[in-house]
């Protein structure tokens, strides 16, 4: 898995070229060069941490992880699947590490780049809700009979839509309960209660279908709590993000044998959990 960290002074202005694959590992910077030039399509499949500089003169900035809108040298993120304080990037190692002095540190954030890094930004960042240390109760048990949910919610509520009747049914089958947020009636933080759900099931359905930007980052978040999410998504699977397309995705239709054969797949891969 890759990702791209971008920062600039100024976000409505092109990145330099000559600040393109700064700090990139040669290897990671040569997969994604076509004729010797960025590929921009490439890229903008990968996670993004995007953010403004910042350092002492520019103080703190609230840095933004998610997809590029469309391939482009000044990239824009319009639909961030998660915020967070600046200086997680450092905290977190992304930028400089125990080499870099306290001032080095200071600054580190404070220059115009586009890097490419190795690895999972979501698991790095965010595993184990670090950002939010009231929710990070270790010994919260994992309810083995409860498989967790996260699908878009277009298609109403859960009490009508098809593919989530489909999909209980075949964690019912495998002898477990299927369960989605809204199924919740007492006022929450429906973030909090989508965490929760998460890190208390013992397994976690996603369905990526249409891409949407917070069941992305819900499976990011899965990702990161250590679980192995099943991927679902209705029709033929063609493009996907890069850092999901070498998973293995299960693909459904929407009519009454492509549903029927969705419970019963997710049946077994339940049973073989």
């Amino acid at each position: 898995m890759y990702f791209n960290l971008i920062i600039r002074f100024d976000e409505s202005s092109a990145m330099p070229s000559s600040r393109m694959f700064e700090h990139t590992d040669p290897e990671i910077k040569q997969s994604f060069e076509r004729n010797g030039k960025p590929n921009l399509r490439a890229l903008c499949d990968l996670p993004t941490i995007m953010v403004k500089e910042f350092g002492p003169d520019t103080g703190k900035q609230t840095a933004r992880i998610g997809y590029i809108d469309s391939p482009s040298m000044c990239p824009t993120m319009k639909n961030p699947i998660f915020c967070f304080p600046s200086d997680l990037l450092i905290e977190k190692q992304i930028l400089g590490d125990e080499t870099y002095t306290p001032n080095q540190l200071k600054w580190v954030g404070q220059h115009t780049r586009w890097t490419v890094f190795g690895g999972d930004p979501f698991r790095t960042l965010f595993a184990g809700g670090q950002l939010e240390p009231e929710n990070l109760d270790c010994s919260r048990a994992i309810d083995e009979t409860m498989v967790a949910v996260m699908m878009p919610f277009n298609r109403g509520h859960h009490s009508i839509d098809p593919v989530f009747k489909a999909i209980e049914e075949g964690v019912e089958g495998a002898g477990k309960t299927a369960s989605r947020v809204d199924q919740r009636t007492a006022p929450a933080n429906i973030p909090d209660d989508i965490r929760h759900l998460i890190r208390s099931s013992c397994a976690v359905i996603v369905d990526l279908t249409g891409l949407n930007s917070n069941v992305l980052y819900e499976l990011g978040f899965a990702d990161g709590a250590g679980k192995k999410p099943i991927l679902i998504q209705k029709g033929p699977i063609d493009k996907l993000p890069f850092d999901v397309s070498t998973r293995r995705v299960i693909a459904y239709q929407e009519d009454k044998d492509g549903l029927d054969a969705l419970s019963k797949t997710l049946t077994r891969e339940i049973r073989d959990f």
